[in-house]
């Protein structure tokens, strides 16, 4: 069952190139969405808790950083990237990254790079630092252009961890680690096939057993790190431009992972998400059981829900 979802004053947008993310954004128990837009912008959208099959949500207020509506191509020390003032098509992840007990926002976007809000408020009353690039040895980390890397604690260490494609479009993980009591990012490394092949963030979905069919493109790549089987560990939903959405199960272990292509998702048919595919996991209804939300490049942000057990 496919739902574009609502707003108060009609159907839930940024206008175009809606990128979607689920997380209780003001700490009240709720599931809100952080939207990302082709223009650069971000939207915060408010469960407003009423009952019912389909949630529904406050109007999108923009959100600002340091006083200033987020752009992240005014960020410090941003590297030189010459584009348009409305295509920065911000990709936003919402995550606790310096482990202060409340939610940062990380952002790709056109550059590549990822910019980081820091949170300098509360949990229930969110208050961005303006942005700063990361780095590692003072060199921005690479993310893929118009893309969302996964923010999530990888390997199971209680550290916040980094997937992203690399500049050859391999994906990898950035491990998180700690050095004089600082939390530092260590160097990139690619996941593995069950057959030892690394995987591409894009590829042909028709032929994937070795990970390597298809052409090796870093930009526009979606990621969902979540347990989409229920068996412990973390597997991977990987969307892109061209290729649609891919899901790969971790067949190893929280600490040692090693994946299967397992195919594309049976509601990938009606996907309306356009040159990008993406699969946002929910649980609005709260039966323990994954939905998936997604954008559409004409805007709007639909909800695929469960009909039956297994579906």
């Amino acid at each position: 069952d496919i739902t574009p979802w609502v707003t108060h004053g009609g159907p839930l947008t940024t206008g175009i190139f809606t990128i979607p993310k689920v997380v209780d954004w003001d700490g009240d128990g709720l599931a809100d969405l952080v939207l990302g837009s082709q223009a650069g912008y971000v939207h915060f959208c408010r469960n407003l808790g009423r009952k019912g099959a389909i949630p529904q949500f406050a109007t999108p207020v923009m959100l600002k950083a340091g006083g200033r509506l987020i752009q992240p191509r005014t960020m410090s020390g941003m590297t030189d990237v010459t584009f348009g003032v409305h295509f920065c098509y911000t990709n936003p992840e919402v995550v606790d990254w310096d482990g202060d007990g409340d939610l940062d926002l990380l952002l790709g976007w056109q550059g590549a790079t990822l910019a980081f809000y820091e949170n300098v408020g509360s949990r229930t009353k969110p208050k961005l630092a303006p942005a700063v690039e990361l780095q590692r040895k003072g060199k921005p980390i690479f993310v893929g252009a118009r893309s969302r890397p996964a923010a999530v604690d990888f390997d199971g260490d209680g550290l916040t961890d980094l997937i992203a494609p690399d500049i050859e479009g391999y994906l990898v993980v950035h491990r998180r680690g700690r050095r004089q009591g600082q939390l530092v990012l260590d160097e990139p490394v690619r996941l593995s096939l069950e057959n030892g092949n690394k995987i591409f963030a894009s590829g042909y979905t028709g032929d994937q057993d070795d990970g390597s069919y298809g052409q090796r493109l870093n930009a526009r790549i979606k990621l969902s790190v979540f347990d989409w089987d229920a068996d412990g560990d973390l597997d991977l939903a990987v969307g892109n431009r061209g290729h649609g959405l891919r899901l790969f199960e971790n067949i190893g272990t929280r600490q040692k992972p090693v994946f299967r292509f397992t195919g594309s998702p049976g509601f990938l048919t009606n996907h309306p998400g356009g040159h990008y595919r993406m699969a946002e996991p929910c649980d609005f209804d709260g039966d323990g059981r994954f939905e998936v939300i997604t954008g559409a490049d004409f805007g709007p942000v639909f909800y695929f829900r469960r009909t039956a057990r297994g579906q």
